[in-house]
């Protein structure tokens, strides 16, 4: 064999090693998900009957919709991630994702938009005819899952504990989209990836046994009929917390984004 055949073989071997790493990679970030679609799909009937106790009808296509106004850009020194105010000052840090920051820069004051939640997309900034869809990855003053869940009106204790049960699939899902969110940062280091991916795994079984071990004594020692949804509650909270802990990771993890967003004409 020549030495350019030799060559050839190990550029080979060494471009199917790095294919099997970057596969086993994937799987391993799957492997943490918190989320399970099918259980979710499961809750669909006690779902849709907390939804129609819900004051506020969303706008199709989402869980919570509320009428928001643009009010100014604020930092956009971090890539394709901007801050930006709504008129009632509330600050969202929006993912521009392929829109054009000069197109941005010329929205005026009072630019309609609707802040919705789903579960598939999470929260977005959606444009007011509806053309476009902004990912949120930060947001002042309440989440917009908050807000959903929030939004219930009744005291039924059976309905409580649909609400708690749909509050940890909803956390849950978030918890997954917000390491994702991490992992899709083209700047973060190898180690710092390493190290989500492997917290990943410990943080979802420390989740899944804190909430157990809450749930289990809530459920042992508690009183009353009330002692149910006291237990899912906490579950939920459980998740709850994880999220609030990784928004806070990500907001400084963003630092490492400082290329300007693509066709941003600056």
């Amino acid at each position: 064999m020549t030495i350019k055949s030799r060559l050839h073989w190990v550029l080979l071997v060494f471009s199917l090693l790095s294919a099997a790493g970057w596969f086993f990679a994937r799987d391993d970030e799957k492997i943490c998900q918190l989320f399970n679609q099918a259980e979710w799909d499961e809750m669909k009937e006690a779902r849709d009957e907390l939804w129609s106790l819900r004051k506020d009808k969303p706008q199709p296509g989402y869980l919570y919709s509320e009428p928001v106004a643009w009010g100014s850009l604020g930092d956009y020194t971090h890539g394709r991630l901007v801050d930006a105010w709504l008129t009632d000052r509330r600050m969202v840090m929006l993912d521009l994702n392929g829109i054009k920051l000069a197109e941005v820069l010329k929205w005026p004051k009072g630019k309609k938009f609707y802040l919705c939640y789903s579960i598939e997309s999470g929260a977005v900034l959606r444009e007011a005819d509806g053309t476009r869809e902004i990912f949120v990855r930060g947001i002042e003053k309440g989440h917009p899952a908050e807000k959903y869940l929030e939004a219930i009106d009744d005291d039924c204790t059976r309905l409580y504990t649909n609400y708690t049960e749909e509050a940890t699939m909803v956390w849950k899902r978030e918890v997954d989209r917000a390491v994702l969110d991490i992992l899709s940062m083209r700047a973060l280091p190898g180690r710092m990836r390493a190290d989500c991916v492997a917290l990943a795994k410990l943080r979802r079984d420390y989740c899944d046994a804190q909430a157990r071990l809450g749930a289990d004594s809530i459920l042992g020692v508690g009183r009353g009929t009330g002692t149910g949804p006291r237990a899912g509650d906490y579950v939920a909270r459980v998740y709850h917390d994880a999220y609030l802990q990784l928004a806070v990771l990500y907001e400084e993890y963003r630092n490492l984004e400082t290329d300007p967003p693509i066709d941003s004409g600056r």
